[in-house]
C-alpha cells in the first residue's frame, strides 16, 4: 500500500517571444486556447505555405504547434513525428531564440517518451537539452535535470536517480528543495531502505511547508515506514496528522483515498475496530479517484476481511465479491490498454522517421552533386528542386502510411 509521488510537470510551450511571432503564428496559437480542430487545420496549411517560402522559423512552430495538438488529442505517435521533424528543423535554423527552441522541443518528446516508459529515449533527448541548456538557460537546466532524475527512478536505476536529485539542491531554492527531498526519499521507500527514507521525510516535515499537499505526504510515508517498522501507534498519529492537513487545505480526492485507506487498515490491526470502519468506508467512497491502480482494489479486500473479523459475514462477502468483481475488470481494461500500447513503439516510430529523412536527403544530395553537361545544368537543378520539394511534402504522408501500419493512426 505504499503512497508514491512522482514529480509531474505540466506541458511546456516552445520558447517563443510575441515580438518574433507574425501574425500566422500568433493566430495559430491563440486558437489552441479556444478550438483544436481550427487550430489544427489552419497550421497544416501555414506547415505547407512555410514550407514553400522556405522559412525555418514557422516551420519549427508549426511543427511545435501540431505536436502539441496530437498530443492533446492523444495521438502520442503523431505527436513524436511532428516533435522529431521540429527539432529536425530547428538544428538547421540560425534565427534568435533558436537555442531555447531546441532545449523545449528535447524536454518536451522526453516527457512524452518518459510517460510512456520508453526511457533510453528520454534520456537521449533529455541529456541533449541538457547540454544545450547549459549556457542558455539555468531554469530550463534544472527542470531537464529533474525530469531525468524521474526518468532513471521510473527505469529503476535507482543510484542514478539520488545523485540526479542530489547534485541540483545545491541549485534550487526553497520550493524546488522540498520536491527534491520529496523525490529521493520516494526512491528508497520504492527499493524498501526505509531507514533512509525516513531521514528525507524528516527534514521535509521540518522545513516550513511551501505546498501543503507534498508535507500532508511526506507525513503520509512517514506513517507507513514507522508501520513497516512495527511501530503502528506512531503510524496512526502520522497518518491523521497528514489527513488534518488535507482536510483543512481541501486536498485531492486521490490523496485522500490513500490516506483514509492506510488509517482505516493500521487502526483495524491496532483492534480499534470503530474508528477503523469510518476510514475504510471513507476511503471506499473514494475509490473511483485511485487512478485505477491495482492496489486500490485491495481496500475491497481489507473492508471484506475487517466485516468477517467483526462477524459480519454478509458485509464481508459482499465487500469480498466487490473486490473479484472489481479485479475481473481491471484485468480486462488492462488487456484492452495493452493492446493500445502496442501501437506506440517509440523506438520504432523514431528509426522509420529518421530512416526516411536521410532516404530523402540522400536522394536529393545524389542528384544534386551528378556531373552533368553545362548546358543541361540548369533544368537539372530545376528537376531537383521540383523533386525535393514533392518528396518533402510527401515525406509526411508516408510517415502517416507507416504508423496507419503501425496501427498507431485510426
Amino acid at each position: 500500500m505504499k503512497y508514491f509521488l512522482s514529480g509531474i510537470f505540466s506541458l511546456i510551450f516552445i520558447t517563443v517571444q510575441a515580438i518574433d511571432l507574425n501574425e500566422d503564428l500568433k493566430y495559430a496559437y491563440k486558437l489552441l486556447d479556444s478550438d483544436l480542430d481550427s487550430a489544427e487545420i489552419y497550421t497544416k496549411e501555414l506547415l505547407i505555405s512555410s514550407i514553400d517560402g522556405d522559412d525555418l522559423f514557422v516551420q519549427v512552430q508549426a511543427n511545435y504547434i501540431l505536436g502539441y495538438i496530437s498530443k492533446e488529442k492523444k495521438e502520442y505517435g503523431v505527436s513524436v513525428v511532428y516533435y522529431l521533424e521540429a527539432i529536425r528543423k530547428a538544428e538547421g535554423g540560425n534565427y534568435e531564440g533558436v537555442l531555447k527552441d531546441r532545449v523545449s522541443l528535447r524536454k518536451n518528446i522526453a516527457n512524452t517518451f518518459r510517460i510512456f516508459g520508453a526511457n533510453e529515449l528520454a534520456t537521449k533527448y533529455n541529456l541533449e537539452a541538457i547540454q544545450i541548456s547549459k549556457e542558455i538557460d539555468k531554469k530550463q537546466m534544472i527542470d531537464i535535470t529533474f525530469n531525468q532524475g524521474l526518468v532513471y527512478k521510473n527505469s529503476n536505476k535507482y543510484d542514478l536517480a539520488i545523485n540526479t536529485f542530489n547534485k541540483l539542491i545545491p541549485l534550487v531554492d526553497h520550493e524546488y528543495k522540498f520536491r527534491i527531498l520529496n523525490e529521493i526519499g520516494l526512491v528508497y521507500l520504492d527499493i524498501e531502505e526505509y531507514s533512509k527514507a525516513k531521514v528525507y521525510f524528516d527534514q521535509l516535515v521540518k522545513i516550513t511547508p511551501v505546498d501543503h499537499s507534498l508535507h500532508a505526504k511526506a507525513l503520509h510515508n512517514l506513517g507507513e515506514i514507522d508501520f513497516e517498522n512495527g511501530n503502528i501507534k506512531s503510524s496512526i498519529e502520522y497518518l491523521k496528522e497528514a489527513l488534518s492537513i488535507m482536510l483543512e487545505n481541501q486536498g485531492s480526492n486521490y490523496d485522500l483515498f490513500y490516506t483514509y485507506w492506510n488509517l482505516g487498515t493500521y487502526l483495524f490491526y491496532n483492534d480499534q475496530f470503530k474508528e477503523a470502519e469510518k476510514y475504510l468506508i471513507s476511503a471506499i467512497n473514494l475509490i473511483d479517484y485511485s487512478n485505477e491502480e491495482p492496489r486500490a482494489l485491495e481496500a475491497f479486500k481489507i473492508t471484506s476481511d475487517f466485516y468477517y473479523q467483526l462477524g459480519d459475514n454478509k458485509k464481508g462477502k459482499d465487500y469480498l465479491n466487490r473486490y473479484f468483481t472489481m479485479s475481473q475488470m481491471y484485468i480486462e481494461r488492462q488487456h484492452e490498454i495493452q493492446q493500445r500500447d502496442k501501437e506506440f513503439n517509440f523506438e520504432l516510430i523514431t528509426k522509420r522517421y529518421f530512416d526516411d529523412v536521410e532516404k530523402q536527403d540522400r536522394i536529393a544530395s545524389v542528384m544534386m552533386y551528378s556531373k552533368v553537361s553545362t548546358g543541361s545544368l540548369l533544368l537539372i537543378l530545376i528537376l531537383v528542386i521540383s523533386y525535393y520539394q514533392l518528396q518533402r511534402a510527401r515525406l509526411r504522408k508516408n510517415i502517416e502510411r507507416e504508423l496507419n501500419e503501425l496501427n498507431v493512426l485510426s
